[in-house]
């Protein structure tokens, strides 16, 4: 399962916007703007492109900030491609665009943080490392930074030092999302107790983490605890899971655990029905 990466850059712009306006019906707003050539055009295209950042309209966002870019040379406009670029995984693309960024507007804390993620997805650690904690000494987005140095060790395989940083992140930013992803973590590793832990966790601070109760289901499973787990998927279908095709792909698996072959291949069918691709050869 992915982590929950509401911490990413992305989502803070979808929280800052949402907590004033609809992001769609911001979008429609902008547009027309634009259309009547009313009002700072640069200033509409860089408030549709985030927008559109956020909403996950990635490739809209590119033109945006192409349009912006064709008109001068401001950090903010490279940024904003590059962003959208490293969400689209194209991080050979994405660095030379917060390349400029940098270059243009070097105080700028996430243009340092987006460039350390892209090199880091290159396999390029220590120039991701350095990003990071270049933007670490400086001041802001900390709680992104932390996670993602947190998934740079975890990369590198350096155990204790992933853990530092997702406690960090905890201690600073406790919130449901680094619970569930430092869960992750653990599950890696095999820690399955301190996984459940911080499953458990995750779901007092937000009930509505189906994702966090797939996973204690299944870190249940794994700690032998079958009814629990049965019990916890069933939390999560009523929770609003029912179409989540982790869902029943991570109860599948728990079944196999728990000899329930029929069942668990049932699910599986269900799971890719759902459009999840990956297999479990028990029911192949």
């Amino acid at each position: 399962m992915k982590r929950l990466m509401v911490c990413s850059l992305v989502s803070i712009i979808a929280l800052k916007i949402h907590a004033q306006n609809d992001l769609e019906k911001l979008v429609l707003s902008l547009s027309d703007s634009i259309k009547a050539n009313k009002g700072n055009i640069s200033t509409i295209y860089q408030m549709r492109a985030s927008a559109y950042l956020a909403l996950g309209q990635y490739e809209n966002a590119i033109s945006d900030a192409n349009e912006l870019i064709k008109t001068g040379e401001v950090g903010e406009w490279y940024y904003l491609k590059g962003a959208a670029l490293v969400e689209l995984e194209n991080y050979g693309e994405a660095i030379n665009q917060l390349n400029y960024a940098i270059d243009l507007s070097p105080d700028s804390v996430i243009y340092y943080v987006y460039r350390g993620i892209a090199l880091r997805e290159l396999g390029e650690f220590e120039d991701s490392k350095v990003n990071f904690m270049k933007a670490l000494n400086m001041s802001g987005y900390e709680e992104l930074i932390y996670v993602n140095l947190a998934i740079l060790y975890e990369k590198t395989d350096e155990q204790q030092l992933a853990k530092s940083y997702w406690d960090k992140a905890i201690d600073q930013f406790p919130w449901s999302r680094n619970f569930h992803n430092r869960g992750l973590f653990f599950m890696e590793y095999e820690e399955y107790e301190l996984a459940k832990n911080d499953f458990v966790m995750s779901i007092k601070l937000d009930a509505s983490n189906t994702q966090s109760m797939i996973m204690l289901a299944y870190v249940y499973a794994l700690l032998g605890k079958y009814e629990d787990s049965e019990k916890q998927f069933l939390h999560g279908i009523k929770a609003g899971g029912a179409n989540d095709p982790y869902l029943y792909f991570y109860r599948a698996k728990s079944r196999i655990l728990s000899e329930q072959l029929t069942k668990a291949c049932q699910d599986y069918k269900k799971a890719r029905k759902l459009g999840l691709s990956e297999l479990i050869i028990e029911c192949e």
